[in-house]
C-alpha cells in the first residue's frame, strides 16, 4: 500500500513538472539561455512517460494484446499501442514549442497517416498490401511538398532517378525499424540513438530547427523506454507497428529534409547512411539471405514474409540475453553514429574510407554470423540428448499446395529432425519451408510441426547400394513440452506392444518419471 502510495505520488509530481514547462516564465528561461534543446527534451521525455501507462491501461481494458506464439519470446500477453504515447509527445512538443514550417507540418500529416494505419493494423490486423500503399501514400504527399533526394542532376532520368531512391529510402526505413522491433527495447532504443545523432549533426551544420526536430523524437523515445525495457523484467508494454513504423516514417523524412555537410556531396549522401547503418544492414542482410535460400521469390512474399533471421534473433541465439543483444546492437549503431559525427569535417578520400570502414565491418560481421549460424543449426541437429531415435512414418507436406511425399523419421527433438525419402520422391531444397505428419503425432494429439529445410545430403544406407535423401528439418513450433508429450505417448505404445507379446505386468506409465526417462535418452 505505501509503495503504492509512493509510485502514486511521484506521477502526481511528474503531471505537475510537465505543467510547470508550460508556464510562459519557464519557456523564456530556457530560451534565453540557449538551452532550448532541453526544453524540448524535458517536454518530450515527462509527457511520453507520463502517458505510457495511461496508454497501457488503455490497452489492456480493448485487450488491444500482442498474444504469445511460437516466433515470439514473450510468454504473456502484453498490452500493444506504445506508439500511441511516443507520437502524442512527439507532435505536441512540436506543436508546444512552435517548431512548424510547412514542411514540418506534412511531414505530421503523412506520419500521422501511417501511425493511423498501423494503429487499425494493432487492432485488427491488415494485409500487407494494405498497410505497404498507405506508406507508398504518405511518401508521396511528403514529395510534393519538396522533401526528396536530390543527388542526380535536375534532368527527366535524373528526377525520376531521384524519386526512386526517395521511395526507397523512407519506405525501407520505415519497414526496417518494424522489422527489427523484435525484442524488447530494441526499436526504441535504436529509435533514440538515431535521432540524437541526426540532431548532433543537425546543431554542428547550424540546422537548429532541424536539430530541435531529432530531439522531440529523442525525448519521446526515451520516456517510453523504462517501460518496454526493464532490468529484470519484460516489456510491460510494446510499441506495436503504430509506434515502430511512426518513428521509423518520421526519422526517414528528417534525414532527406537535411542537408548533412556543407559542399560535400559524399559526406551529405554517406552521414545519414551511417546513422541509420543497423537499420540498412539488417534490412539488407535478410532480403538477400531470404533471396538465396528461396524463402522470398516475389515483392508480396518480401512484405510479407515473417522469420527469425533479423540481426537481434541471431544475436540473441548467441549470447542467449535480450539485455546483451540490445546492448550490442545499440552499440553498433552509436559507434556508426559516431563516425557520421567525424565524417562533416574528413576530406572526400577520407569520408570514403570510413564508409568502406564501416562497410567491411558490416561484412565481417556477416560471415561470422553465418559461419556461427551454420554451426549452431548443425549442432541442433546433430545433439545426442533431448531426442529420439526412432524409426516411424512420416508425410512431408508443403504448405499452401497439395504436394507431399513420404518419408521416415530417424531422429527426432525440440528444434528438427532427420527425414529419409527415397530420391524420386520429391526433391526439396535448402530454405523449403514444410509441415510433417504422422500417425504417432496425431495419435498423440499433438500439432503437427511446422519448419524448414536447413539440411539436404545422399546418404547410404549398410552395403544398400541404392541412395537416400536424408533432410534436416528445423522446427519453428514444436518446443520441449511437446517432444516430451511425445516421448510419453511411444513410451506407452512400446509397453503395450511388449505387454502383448510376453502377457507380462509392467509399471504404469504414471509411475514412470519421464524426465529421468529422457534424460536417459
Amino acid at each position: 500500500m505505501t509503495e503504492r502510495r509512493h509510485i502514486t505520488g511521484a506521477y502526481i509530481v511528474g503531471w505537475v513538472l510537465w505543467g510547470s514547462l508550460l508556464l510562459p516564465r519557464i519557456q523564456n528561461v530556457f530560451k534565453h539561455s540557449g538551452t532550448r534543446w532541453i526544453y524540448i527534451l524535458l517536454f518530450a521525455f515527462l509527457l511520453s512517460y507520463l502517458l505510457t501507462p495511461l496508454i497501457r491501461r488503455l490497452a489492456t481494458h480493448f485487450s488491444i494484446l500482442d498474444q504469445p506464439s511460437g516466433r515470439k519470446v514473450h510468454k504473456d500477453p502484453i498490452p500493444l499501442l506504445g506508439g500511441v504515447s511516443i507520437y502524442i509527445a512527439f507532435t505536441t512538443s512540436i506543436l508546444a514549442n512552435n517548431m512548424l514550417d510547412q514542411e514540418v507540418l506534412v511531414i505530421l500529416i503523412a506520419s500521422t497517416g501511417v501511425m493511423l494505419i498501423s494503429l487499425v493494423d494493432d487492432i485488427r490486423s491488415l494485409s500487407a498490401t494494405l498497410k505497404l500503399v498507405a506508406q507508398l501514400a504518405a511518401t508521396v504527399l511528403v514529395f510534393w511538398s519538396g522533401i526528396r533526394i536530390n543527388i542526380f542532376p535536375p534532368t527527366v532520368i535524373g528526377e525520376v532517378a531521384n524519386l526512386l531512391l526517395s521511395f526507397m529510402w523512407v519506405v525501407g526505413v520505415t519497414n526496417a525499424m518494424n522489422f527489427i522491433d523484435g525484442t524488447d527495447g530494441l526499436a526504441t532504443g535504436l529509435g533514440m540513438v538515431v535521432s540524437l545523432f541526426l540532431g548532433i549533426v543537425a546543431f554542428q551544420t547550424d540546422q537548429v530547427f532541424l536539430g530541435w526536430f531529432a530531439i522531440a523524437m529523442m525525448g519521446s523515445c526515451l520516456g517510453f523506454l523504462p517501460y518496454n525495457f526493464r532490468r529484470s523484467k519484460p516489456a510491460s508494454i510494446f510499441l506495436g507497428d503504430t509506434g515502430s513504423t511512426f518513428i521509423g516514417f518520421t526519422l526517414a523524412c528528417l534525414a532527406i529534409k537535411g542537408d548533412w555537410a556543407e559542399n560535400d556531396p559524399i559526406a551529405s549522401i554517406c552521414a545519414p547512411i551511417m546513422i541509420f547503418g543497423v537499420l540498412i544492414f539488417d534490412m539488407t542482410h535478410t532480403t538477400i539471405t531470404r533471396i538465396f535460400s528461396g524463402k522470398v521469390r516475389s515483392f508480396h512474399d518480401w512484405v510479407s514474409y515473417v522469420g527469425k533471421d533479423h540481426i537481434h534473433h541471431r544475436m540473441y541465439r548467441l549470447f542467449q540475453s535480450n539485455k546483451k543483444t540490445v546492448g550490442l546492437i545499440l552499440a553498433m549503431s552509436a559507434c556508426l553514429g559516431i563516425s557520421a559525427v567525424v565524417l562533416r569535417n574528413a576530406r572526400t578520400i577520407d569520408g570514403i574510407l570510413i564508409v568502406l570502414q564501416g562497410i567491411i565491418a558490416f561484412i565481417i560481421f556477416s560471415v561470422i554470423d553465418y559461419q556461427q549460424e551454420k554451426t549452431r543449426i548443425e549442432f541442433e541437429m546433430d545433439r545426442p540428448w533431448f531426442r529420439i531415435q526412432e524409426l516411424f512414418d512420416v508425410a512431408v507436406g508443403l504448405p499452401g499446395t497439395d504436394v507431399h511425399f513420404d518419408g521416415v523419421i530417424i531422429d527426432i527433438s525440440a528444434t528438427g529432425a532427420k527425414v529419409l525419402t527415397h530420391p524420386t520422391s520429391y526433391a526439396m531444397e535448402v530454405g523449403t519451408d514444410v509441415l510433417l505428419a504422422s500417425r504417432e503425432l496425431d495419435e498423440a494429439e499433438l500439432p503437427r510441426p511446422k519448419g524448414q529445410v536447413v539440411r539436404k545430403r545422399k546418404v547410404m544406407l549398410n552395403d544398400d547400394t541404392e541412395k537416400y535423401i536424408e533432410f534436416g528439418i528445423q522446427f519453428t513450433d514444436f518446443g520441449s513440452e511437446n517432444i516430451l508429450k511425445l516421448v510419453e505417448y511411444l513410451y506407452k505404445k512400446q509397453i503395450e506392444k511388449r505387454r502383448e507379446k510376453f502377457s507380462v505386468s509392467v509399471r504404469p506409465l504414471q509411475d514412470v518419471d519421464v524426465g529421468q526417462l529422457t534424460a536417459d535418452g
